[in-house]
């Protein structure tokens, strides 16, 4: 991959941000490989559950790699569901000792608050290594708005959008039918939240190719209502080793033309 410089309007942009406490950070799978869970083993992988899953549902027969991990996660599910939590709630508990430091530099910096699409607890185990100035506050999604209030000023809301490990395992989003429960609730609390922040502030992406179908759908709201109206979205950043060009091509279609702070980057 060649090298990519940084441009440095960029840099004075996110400094802005960063000194009003503005930004959101929002991350996905990539962004808590390097914690270790309580198994002693790291934060696995989509491939590593895919595995693991594999064993769970089909013990006998030889594991076949262009499997499904929401195919699988839905087989568990159904057929072991008291296993399915077992297998999966040690693997997603982060050892907090474990936890490498350049994840500090995260979680101290002044964000406005923090989404996730991770179901692993590395937000509430980082608050009890790192001990921030502003506390972690750890939130599922699986909770509607009604049941949970977050208060932003005193604290670091992060958001688990898909749910934690304490909603395992039919309180998630992880499998085809729950994704599709999800899809069926077209004002989604937590979602809706999540796409108002989008149109008002700067996202720092770490961690996620940006393909969770939800957030896609209510994307998709968000510009069937605004569609008419100017928006003066924010510059965002996806922090990504690499990014195929039809997903880069699809994001640089949500990107609005007329205005400057719009950017996709290779």
């Amino acid at each position: 991959m060649p090298d990519y410089e940084f441009p440095k309007a960029f840099l004075e942009h996110l400094r802005g941000q960063f000194q009003r406490a503005l930004p959101v950070l929002f991350t996905g799978a990539g962004f808590s490989l390097d914690a270790t869970s309580i198994t002693g083993r790291p934060i696995p992988s989509v491939n590593t559950l895919k595995e693991e899953l594999w064993s769970l549902c089909f013990p006998q027969d030889a594991y076949e790699e262009s499997t499904s991990l929401t195919y699988l996660f839905d087989h568990a599910l159904l057929r072991h569901p008291k296993k399915l939590t077992e297998l999966l709630r040690p693997l997603l508990t982060v050892e907090t000792d474990s936890i490498p430091e350049w994840y500090s530099v995260y979680f101290k910096l002044p964000w406005f608050r923090c989404y996730t699409l991770n179901i692993d607890d590395l937000p509430a185990a980082a608050n009890r290594k790192f001990r921030p100035d502003r506390p972690i506050e750890y939130v599922s999604g699986a909770a509607s708005q009604t049941d949970r209030t977050i208060d932003d000023s005193g604290t670091l809301s992060a958001i688990c959008l898909n749910g934690t490990t304490d909603d395992l395992p039919d309180r998630v989003t992880f499998s085809v039918n729950q994704y599709a429960d999800r899809l069926a609730n077209r004002l989604d609390p937590w979602y809706l939240r999540l796409t108002a922040d989008l149109l008002t502030r700067s996202f720092v992406f770490v961690g996620t190719s940006l393909d969770e179908p939800p957030l896609w759908q209510h994307i998709a709201i968000r510009g069937e209502r605004g569609r008419d109206l100017r928006e003066l979205r924010p510059r965002s950043y996806l922090v990504i080793p690499k990014l195929d060009r039809a997903r880069k091509a699809l994001l640089a279609g949500h990107l609005d033309p007329r205005y400057p702070n719009s950017h996709a980057g290779g």
